[in-house]
């Protein structure tokens, strides 16, 4: 029963049939998403833009943008796509993913529009006390433990889920994978599983929802005594549009998931879940917008500034003082611009950009300053290190070759692994001959482009190994816990998508973040108080305020951090389960040897990083971030192979039939 489960997909019987009527109905569908896309992804660019926006309160609702926008995405595609081309099934692997990411996006705003009742509360009710009841590390905490508590519920639905026996039965009811439709197909006893089900959305819907109605009878009984119209008025609107979001939300959500199993059917289902997960998100940047005079004032004021860009743009570059503009200070250009063309609406930050653009195609390159003091101590640090990079590049490239040449180590497993030799091979030849040679040169500048590409490289090799040892960590998971499903789960086809996956994500991470911080204007010094071009220390140097994209950096390295190491957490928390239950001693050690040295690896990798990239800003130092760096960008590229051969007797063996087939070959 179970093997079946694995072998099948599941089918999706889809929203609409082929009538004209649903024909109709599914391109109103695709024209919502559509418009739920852009509506959200206009929302965040506003947010973005606007430093008047620049609040809490407009911080939660870009948070909840995202938010739909992603969830969106995750359903409509994927059912658009099976209606246009009549291929209705899912992979299991997929269902689990759709299961994860609406159960996390789901919950996540569940906790979100909470939050925002709590802003507004504080707003309206202790306005002199805003800055310190709703401060900035607050409302990171609330958004970052929103996303967090989403995931956690989302992994553990969709684990416990998925690992039911199907039997016969794989066709959903539904238009997507959801726990409620997925479990009703179980073979098994699920009736435990759905009591904690119920207990989770309680906690996830009611509570939540509960702190919401509190805020808000609060914040009603407030507003009723406040003698300004204008503040009643503006309260009632601001307030209003919340709970309108809040209704729509939470009822489809509480009729979908608490409701007895023996008053549901599967055409309401699919209604109510087209509620909240298409109808919302259109709605809500909606609602935001036409209810809201501070969103609508920003939209004017970008439509302004766009078009004072457009029409004075051309006159500011060909004016007769332009050499004399780029040279001069930055606070005189905008006085002298805006004197000049009387342009009240143009934002004075558009002339620093634009003409620190300029300076920054045509000014002196960055300098860096280094790792090691210019003494003799220095230099035999800088021997040291000399030495590690030459093991580094021996130990990675004699894994890649090994793998590359014995039959035996043509697994997924090892695949993976010469993946992650390659990597940390690409990995510290990014960083470390440069400082070298930066060094003994004692030339300490890189240019601007060179200082991306350096950047980008680095960025792209620290996400991709993120990604990979998660791979990994799922490979020993089946490995031990499934053996006999092995080379279905973890075929080769798989395991090519996941270390492309790896490379594909981690490139476009890193490509968005170089782009960002190149494009950034540093009018300050250009001297980087670190040994390479690490974003966070790139920085503190920009002449604008970087705080929405610092913000963004820390959510990156969220994603690239804690969610592959929450699956790894989870992977090995089951490996750990089945190695204590085997019954032979040698599988039983040979399971703690595997998992013990990639455990070994994430520990090494992932710590110096998380307490680099995640720490608050006021606790860093670029002295600590330096020796931090050290250890992800020199030490853990050197201690892999080594971790790797020394801890693993197929390796050894390996190594000593290549060493013999070399050895044979001389004589």
């Amino acid at each position: 029963m179970e093997e079946r489960n694995t072998t099948s997909d599941f089918i999706l019987l889809e929203l609409f049939n082929y009538t004209q009527l649903h024909r109709s109905l599914f391109a109103m569908v695709l024209t919502i998403a559509t418009a739920s896309l852009f509506g959200n992804v206009s929302m965040l660019l506003l947010i973005l833009q606007d430093p008047q926006l620049h609040t809490p309160m407009y911080f939660l609702l870009s948070q909840l943008s995202l938010m739909d926008l992603m969830l969106v995405s995750t359903i409509v595609p994927k059912m658009a796509a099976g209606y246009l081309t009549g291929k209705r099934t899912i992979s299991p692997g997929g269902c689990g993913l759709q299961i994860f990411t609406s159960l996390s996006l789901g919950g996540g705003e569940c906790f979100l529009l909470a939050a925002m009742s709590y802003d507004r509360y504080v707003a309206v009710c202790h306005p002199l006390r805003y800055p310190v009841l709703m401060s900035w590390s607050l409302c990171l905490q609330m958004t970052m433990g929103s996303w967090m508590l989403g995931a956690a519920d989302g992994l553990i639905q969709a684990a416990v889920t998925l690992s039911f026996p199907f039997c016969n039965a794989h066709t959903l009811n539904h238009f997507f994978c959801e726990t409620p439709v997925l479990v009703r197909l179980a073979c098994a006893d699920t009736s435990s599983f759905e009591y904690v089900m119920y207990i989770c959305c309680v906690l996830m819907l009611l509570l939540p929802f509960s702190l919401i109605l509190t805020s808000y009878a609060l914040i009603l009984a407030t507003v009723l005594r406040m003698p300004s119209t204008d503040a009643r008025k503006k309260a009632f609107a601001t307030c209003s549009s919340h709970l309108a979001v809040v209704g729509l939300f939470y009822g489809a959500a509480i009729f979908m998931y608490m409701r007895p199993t023996s008053y549901r059917s599967a055409n309401y289902d699919k209604v109510v879940s087209a509620c909240y997960t298409i109808i919302t998100p259109i709605l809500n940047p909606l609602i935001y917008s036409l209810r809201n005079n501070e969103v609508k004032s920003a939209v004017k004021r970008w439509r302004i500034m766009k078009l004072n860009f457009v029409f004075n743009i051309k006159r500011m570059t060909s004016s007769k003082n332009s050499s004399i503009v780029l040279s001069a200070n930055n606070s005189l250009i905008t006085k002298l611009m805006l004197e000049k063309y009387k342009l009240e609406n143009f934002s004075p930050g558009i002339y620093r950009h634009i003409f620190m653009e300029k300076w920054n195609q045509t000014s002196s390159d960055f300098i860096l300053l280094g790792l090691l003091p210019p003494n003799q101590t220095g230099l035999l640090l800088l021997l040291l290190i000399v030495v590690l990079f030459f093991l580094a590049l021996l130990g990675n490239s004699a894994m890649i070759y090994l793998i590359a040449v014995d039959s035996r180590l043509h697994t997924p497993m090892y695949f993976l692994l010469s993946q992650l030799s390659l990597s940390d091979l690409m990995y510290i030849s990014t960083t470390v001959p440069k400082m070298v040679f930066n060094y003994i040169s004692g030339r300490k500048s890189i240019s601007f482009l060179n200082c991306g590409i350096q950047s980008f490289f680095f960025l792209t090799m620290a996400g991709s190994e993120g990604l990979l040892l998660a791979s990994m960590a799922y490979d020993r998971f089946v490995a031990i816990c499934q053996p006999l499903h092995y080379p279905i789960r973890m075929s080769k086809r798989i395991c090519v998508k996941m270390i492309t996956g790896s490379w594909i994500l981690g490139s476009i991470n890193s490509l968005a973040h170089t782009v960002y911080a190149l494009h950034i204007p540093y009018c300050r010094s250009r001297a980087i108080k670190h040994f390479f071009c690490d974003v966070p220390a790139m920085l503190p140097l920009a002449c604008v305020d970087t705080w929405v994209y610092e913000y963004m950096v820390f959510v990156s390295t969220s994603l690239f951090l804690l969610f592959p190491f929450l699956g790894i957490t989870a992977s090995y928390g089951r490996v750990l389960f089945a190695v204590y239950h085997m019954r032979s001693k040698e599988g039983r050690k040979k399971a703690y040897t595997t998992c013990s040295t990639h455990l070994i690896v994430v520990t090494f990798y992932y710590t110096p990083f998380v307490f680099t990239y995640l720490r608050p800003k006021t606790l860093r130092s670029p002295s600590g971030d330096k020796i931090l760096a050290v250890f992800y960008t020199i030490l853990t590229p050197m201690l892999n192979p080594i971790i790797y051969s020394l801890r693993n007797k197929e390796v050894l063996g390996a190594m000593a039939r290549v060493l013999g087939m070399i050895s044979t070959k001389n004589h």
